[in-house]
């Protein structure tokens, strides 16, 4: 991890206060080596804020049926991610390093700082240069655009590499 990033989490405590219910870093929250992170994620609409359970979970397929999510992901160089397409809003921030966001009309290159909402639309990431790239995604369903979601024939293979 290029960041010593802490997450903390707020909730209700046993008298009904607010109160700060998690303070951990990324490292100590559930992962898996070499996948995003998924910092948090909720199951349904209108999100529930009752409850303090643990709601990052280690990255999967299935993280997609989540009504929403927060992710930590890095791109490599020379491993571009899988076209995909998804029925959610994605806002993205650029935390470091320079990426390419593929699109069928063509790419566009991004930097530590830049913004995207990603529509649901067909796209890939790739990091360019020697460094890998940082970004920060939070994921909300949405109805579908185009052909709705899918994913490359690859990006079941790229999760595992």
């Amino acid at each position: 991890m290029a960041f010593n990033i802490r997450r903390v989490v707020t909730g209700i405590d046993s008298e009904g206060r607010s109160c700060v219910v998690s303070d951990a870093r990324l490292d100590q929250i559930p992962a898996c080596q070499n996948d995003p992170t998924v910092i948090w994620r909720t199951e349904r609409f209108p999100v529930s804020n009752e409850g303090n359970a643990e709601a990052a979970v280690p990255f999967d397929i299935g993280v997609f049926d989540s009504s929403s999510f927060f992710l930590l992901f890095t791109a490599q160089p020379g491993k571009p991610s899988a076209w995909h397409a998804t029925d959610s809003i994605d806002y993205v921030a650029v935390l470091k390093g320079r990426v390419v966001l593929e699109l069928e009309a063509g790419g566009v290159e991004l930097a530590a700082g830049d913004l995207v909402v990603d529509r649901g639309v067909t796209h890939s990431w790739r990091a360019v240069g020697d460094e890998p790239a940082v970004m920060l995604c939070s994921v909300v369903r949405a109805d579908p655009v185009g052909s709705g979601s899918h994913f490359g024939d690859n990006f079941e293979q790229y999760l595992k590499d």
